[in-house]
């Protein structure tokens, strides 16, 4: 499997034969990609292990009368080095997903799904940057997500931030939405969000 491009996806909708959504080109991304093509290796992984290692441990409990070793060296070899780059591997993704799951719940549901504004092209930042502007009361996104974060407004403070990151200053943009994130209120703000994402009562 080659990737071509990198898009965000949303608003399927099952029709006969098909499935309709809405498509964002988004900047490409060699972590996106690598994390892309882990989850479908993860799930061979996780496959393999789920028949292979009950196979291996039973090869362990019950060992063959012409060859006792077989139930070893088939575990170690077969059932154990698959379970091990799974777990790895989920870790690994789990660290990776993690941030950027959390900073799509403090964005809310939007007109253009649940992007990040940091991953937009452009061209879609092109688009977008006077309304947004318009929305946050702000021609400095960079002081508006310290006014927002000083009134605890995270929803308007991610916003801020994450469009400082794409529009202003990369590396100050990231942190601050790392100082947004540590706040002690956003994981009180991320428990309400989780059950249901459109806790946020305006959406930008």
């Amino acid at each position: 499997m080659v990737p071509l491009n990198s898009v965000h996806i949303w608003g399927e909708k099952e029709a006969v034969l098909t499935t309709r959504a809405a498509i964002l080109p988004i900047r490409w991304s060699g972590t996106l990609v690598a994390q892309v093509l882990l989850y479908g290796w993860l799930r061979v992984f996780l496959v393999w292990s789920i028949f292979f290692v009950p196979l291996g441990v039973l090869f362990l409990v019950v060992p063959s009368p012409k060859n006792p070793e077989f139930g070893a060296q088939f575990f170690w070899f077969f059932s154990v080095p698959p379970f091990v780059l799974w777990l790895l591997g989920s870790i690994w993704s789990r660290s990776r997903t993690d941030r950027p799951r959390k900073i799509r719940l403090l964005l809310g549901p939007h007109t253009l799904g649940t992007s990040d504004p940091a991953t937009w092209t452009e061209e879609t930042v092109g688009r977008a940057i006077s309304s947004l502007k318009e929305m946050l009361g702000a021609e400095s996104f960079s002081q508006a997500t310290e006014l927002f974060l000083s009134r605890q407004d995270f929803h308007r403070a991610m916003w801020s931030a994450r469009l400082c990151t794409v529009c202003e200053d990369r590396s100050h943009g990231e942190w601050l939405t790392d100082q947004i994130l540590q706040h002690r209120g956003v994981s009180e703000a991320l428990d309400k969000a989780r059950p249901k994402i459109r806790f946020w009562q305006r959406p930008l």
